[in-house]
């Protein structure tokens, strides 16, 4: 499985280079911080599936992750929209988990 993941990771990135899409060190981080996030989603799928005994069907493995990944880029958006419109998509994901966890605790009675 990591296998696989490590070689989609490049040839997304090879092909999204040579489409003109990544023009920085910057971007590149961004893109692969996003894969692995994608990454991350479908490691949690799959355990979701087996620990459930579910079969889901391609299709709605393609559909949750879709879900998942709108969310991510949404949280981000939210909170890593600067006031020139500027995106920081490492501070909207890094602010997002943090929201998520505050949330939790909250509550949980912990805050």
């Amino acid at each position: 499985m990591k296998k696989l993941l490590l070689t989609l990771l490049a040839a997304a990135v090879t092909l999204a280079a040579a489409a003109g899409g990544i023009s920085s060190a910057a971007e590149l981080a961004a893109f692969a911080e996003a894969v692995n996030a994608g990454g991350v989603a479908t490691s949690g799928l799959e355990m979701s599936q087996n620990s459930q005994k579910f079969n889901w069907t391609a299709e709605e493995v393609d559909a949750k992750l879709h879900q998942i990944m709108s969310s991510i880029h949404h949280a981000c958006l939210e909170y890593g929209t600067e006031k020139d419109g500027f995106i920081n998509y490492m501070k909207g994901a890094n602010i997002a988990g943090f929201m998520k966890v505050a949330k939790s605790m909250v509550e949980q009675g912990i805050l």
